[in-house]
């Protein structure tokens, strides 16, 4: 009743014909283990993109650490590595 209020919120339904299709093609992973690590990445991905970054550089230099041995988690977290990155 308050003429204020936008009639439709479209950014809530473009993210959930994002997950509907997800959903419709998590069908043909293979198994139950690749579909939890397809929601895993998407998951990731879709927090990084949330917060204005690169998924590329974000999931690039996490693996960089990891590669060469970081065990310090707390240095994983999207707002160290995107401070590092940005």
């Amino acid at each position: 009743s308050d003429g204020e209020f936008p009639i439709d919120n479209n950014l809530v339904e473009r993210t959930l014909r994002k997950l509907t299709t997800q959903r419709n093609n998590s069908l043909h992973y293979g198994s139950d283990v690749g579909a939890e690590m397809a929601a895993t990445y998407h998951s990731v991905i879709g927090t990084v993109k949330l917060h204005g970054c690169s998924a590329w550089d974000f999931i690039g230099t996490f693996f960089q650490k990891i590669f060469k041995g970081c065990r310090d988690y707390l240095d994983l977290i999207l707002a160290k590595i995107s401070l590092a990155n940005g």
